[in-house]
């Protein structure tokens, strides 16, 4: 008598709640996917209505079991109860029974699984060994083998070609390019030293570097022109550009900068790098980067 007092008294009080009558009614359980295999992760749903007063709560830690790992569950209001939604994921197939889960007052428990097998349970015939000679999709592999040989030297040649073409085709617009490249270079350089610069040097710079450009895309040498000779051929080289009577005008006022010591705001030398902009590229544009007489 004594040794069976004692052994009721070293039983755990929670291992009473497994026994006792549920504080909730079920609703329906739902798992999602309806048929999952081992290893799937399962979401179940199961719909509750809790007895008055019996709080429902989120768990905060879930059983250990060596078939079933319990990764995370979330707690829903719907009407009159909670839809509680446990995340699975079974490692034995089978009609299992999960481990008791505490949600607050609330021990949701005798909730069975049914887990299929990925493999059949069926018992099926051992097939006869089959003869076979070669691999299934040989005769296509030696056919791909054989039509590579041929072909590949073909597109190799091809591709050469092609690529030898565009690459020359590069550099030769990277070179007809060049003259376009450096005068942009240019106008960044004055524009940034606009007004450290004095105004004789600024024009000298700016109206050198314009004859050069325009020795590039013209039909003659600018550099070494006059005045009167380059304003006659920007009008009949460069026809049709937008500005390019303003160019002229540029050429004049450069030399009365330089010789004649006139004196130009620092805003009307900004309004000429942005026309010598304006103007190049109007010249870009048409000539296509390369030395025409439009």
């Amino acid at each position: 008598m004594k040794k069976t007092i004692l052994f009721l008294l070293i039983i755990p009080l929670s291992a009473f709640s497994l026994f006792a009558e549920k504080n909730y009614s079920s609703e329906k359980v739902v798992f999602l996917p309806q048929e999952f295999y081992v290893g799937d992760l399962v979401e179940m749903r199961v719909v509750i209505i809790p007895e008055p007063g019996v709080k429902v709560d989120k768990p905060e830690k879930f059983p250990d079991s060596y078939w079933v790992k319990i990764e995370d569950a979330e707690i829903f209001e719907v009407d009159e109860g909670y839809e509680l939604r446990v995340f699975l994921r079974p490692y034995a197939p089978g009609i299992r029974t999960l481990p008791a889960i505490q949600f607050g007052d609330v021990l949701l428990r005798d909730i069975r699984i049914q887990t299929v097998s990925v493999l059949s349970s069926e018992t099926l015939p051992l097939a006869p060994p089959a003869e076979q000679l070669m691999l299934p999709g040989t005769k296509y592999y030696i056919a791909l083998v054989v039509g590579l040989v041929f072909l590949l030297p073909l597109f190799l040649i091809i591709f050469w070609t092609r690529l030898r073409r565009g690459i020359h085709a590069y550099v030769i617009e990277r070179k007809q390019r060049r003259p376009y490249r450096r005068l942009m270079h240019v106008l960044a350089e004055l524009r940034q030293d606009l007004h450290e610069m004095k105004g004789k040097d600024f024009y000298t710079r700016l109206i050198e570097e314009l004859r050069i450009y325009l020795t590039a895309r013209g039909s003659i040498d600018y550099v070494s022109a006059t005045v009167r000779e380059a304003s006659a051929k920007i009008l009949s080289d460069f026809y049709g550009i937008p500005d390019n009577d303003k160019l002229t005008i540029l050429l004049k006022q450069g030399d009365e900068v330089k010789f004649g010591g006139k004196r130009v705001v620092a805003s009307r030398r900004e309004d000429d790098i942005l026309l010598v902009q304006n103007a190049v590229s109007e010249i870009e544009e048409a000539a296509g980067g390369q030395r025409v007489d439009l």
